[in-house]
Formats: C-alpha cells, sequence, structure tokens
C-alpha cells in the first residue's frame, strides 16, 4: 500500500507499507506486523528520470536526426567532393551521430518497457518470411565486418503472434551483434525449428565466445564485457537488455549457450500458434 503520510513538521511523505500477518503452528491468526518505508525520494528520482527521457527524446533526438541527415547529403558528393581527410572526418562523424542516436532509442524503448508505455502491435507472422527478411535488412551490416548471413537450413512455416516492428528489432539486435565478433571471412547462421509447444530462433556465430565473468549479467543494461574487442567493435551494451524484455513481452524467453566448435548460440523461443503450420506456396 502506497499512503501519503504527513510528517509531524508538517511534510508530507509517500510510504509504502507491508502488513505480514502472524500464525501460529494451529494456523491461528495472532497479530500482524506492519512496515512502513519511505519511499519519497524514489518517487522523486522516478519523476526526474521520466524528466530526462522526455529531454532526450525532444531536445536532443531531432537536432540529432537533422544532423545525420546533412552529413549524409554531404558523404554522398550531392555538393561536391571533399578532399580525402575531410571526407573521412564527415563519414566519422556521421557513424558517431548515428551510434549516439541508437544509444538514445535504446534508452527510450528500455524506459517505455519498463515504465509500462510500450505497446505492442501483435498479429500472426509468418516467421520464416520474417527470417529470410531479417538477413536482407541486416546484410549490409553484416559485410562491414566481412562477415556473411545465412540460413542453416530451410525454416519451418509456422506462424507466430507477435509484433512484427518489436520481432525484428530483436532479429536486428542478434544479428548485428553476431557479426560485429566474428571474425572476418566467418559467418552468422540463423535456423529454426518446433521446440516445447513452441517456435525456437537461434543466431550462431564463431567468435571468442562470452567471458565466463561476464555471463551472469549479459543480459543487464549497459553490459559489455571488459575486453579490447568490445571497445573496438563499440556498441551501446543495451541490445540484449531490450532482446530480453521485448521476447518476454511477447510470451517467450531467450537464453545463450556455447557453439559447439567455438562462438556462441542466441536462442529464443516463442509460443507457435494453434494450427500455426503455413500452407506450402
Amino acid at each position: 500500500l502506497k499512503i501519503r503520510t504527513p510528517r509531524r513538521d508538517g511534510i508530507d511523505l509517500v510510504c509504502e507499507w507491508t502488513v505480514t500477518p502472524l500464525v501460529n503452528a494451529e494456523a491461528t491468526l495472532i497479530g500482524v506486523i506492519a512496515q512502513g518505508r519511505d519511499i519519497t525520494q524514489q518517487l522523486e528520482a522516478e519523476r526526474v528520470k521520466k524528466e530526462f527521457t522526455s529531454t532526450l527524446s525532444h531536445e536532443l533526438r531531432t537536432p540529432l536526426t537533422s544532423i545525420i541527415g546533412s552529413l549524409q547529403l554531404i558523404n554522398t558528393g550531392m555538393f561536391g567532393q571533399l578532399d580525402q581527410e575531410a571526407a573521412e572526418l564527415a563519414l566519422v562523424a556521421e557513424r558517431n551521430g548515428q551510434r549516439l542516436l541508437d544509444l538514445i532509442n535504446d534508452v527510450l524503448d528500455l524506459e517505455r518497457i519498463d515504465s509500462g508505455r510500450l505497446s505492442l502491435h501483435t498479429e500472426d507472422i509468418a516467421l520464416h518470411e520474417l527470417l529470410e527478411e531479417s538477413l536482407v535488412l541486416n546484410r549490409a551490416y553484416a559485410e562491414r565486418f566481412g562477415v556473411r548471413l545465412r540460413l542453416a537450413s530451410a525454416p519451418p512455416k509456422v506462424m507466430v503472434r507477435a509484433d512484427r516492428k518489436r520481432l525484428m528489432q530483436v532479429m536486428t539486435n542478434l544479428i548485428s551483434n553476431a557479426a560485429k565478433f566474428s571474425p572476418e571471412g566467418g559467418q552468422v547462421e540463423l535456423s529454426a525449428r518446433y521446440a516445447d509447444s513452441g517456435v525456437q530462433v537461434t543466431v550462431e556465430d564463431r567468435g571468442p565466445g562470452i567471458p565466463k565473468e561476464f555471463r551472469s549479467r549479459i543480459f543487464g543494461r549497459f553490459a559489455q564485457a571488459d575486453s579490447a574487442l568490445t571497445r573496438r567493435k563499440g556498441g551501446t551494451g543495451l541490445g540484449l537488455a531490450i532482446c530480453k524484455r521485448l521476447v518476454e513481452l511477447m510470451g517467450g524467453e531467450i537464453w545463450y549457450a556455447d557453439r559447439e566448435g567455438g562462438g556462441t548460440s542466441f536462442c529464443f523461443r516463442l509460443p507457435a500458434q494453434d494450427s500455426a503450420r503455413v500452407a506450402s506456396g
């Protein structure tokens, strides 16, 4: 129970009360324990947090999008060719602007999820079509690292009930992570199969694997392994935290495992729809 409570000096506090029954061996109620905790500062911190994320959305994201768009126009040569040094600086500025925009969007996504303000628009989705689309959309990103994307086998033609945009966001995060940490010339494999009354999707890489000391917090916020490779590859450290929350909101679960022969497998499972098989053709 959260109750506004006046203090003797006239200041109102918000207290959270917990009432616990005390029973004897015969299960007879003999008393209660009431505990009160002042959560005024906690609520104020949550209010400040909401104001901060609102500032990110309106005061940072809009001008940053305009800056990135301008840099992209410059980098396409629309306003003439730059000399090599200026072109390299403009490209670095565009990429780092995009990284900052990605971070802002990720923070906003997590804030919406945690506050319960993220609404999912669920629909019946043909999973095999979404997997094939995710390969097409992320191929150019993987090629930046010299990595090839492929389907390990033909995925089952099954329908899942999910939010298409958010499910694609999960796939993009998993594929981009796998591509970043794969060796140049390597490949990332996608697969899907029926499992436990649902369908399991797996994204496998052949990278260095996950350090043991990092495994317990891999799905945490701003979680990144402390290594030279991680710092060089970049990233916000929020992608896997977002994946976990989105998959769970869609009624599924997500985990990882060491890949046989080296690398890591990230898997998530979603419930399959009744009569979920898609007719061939």
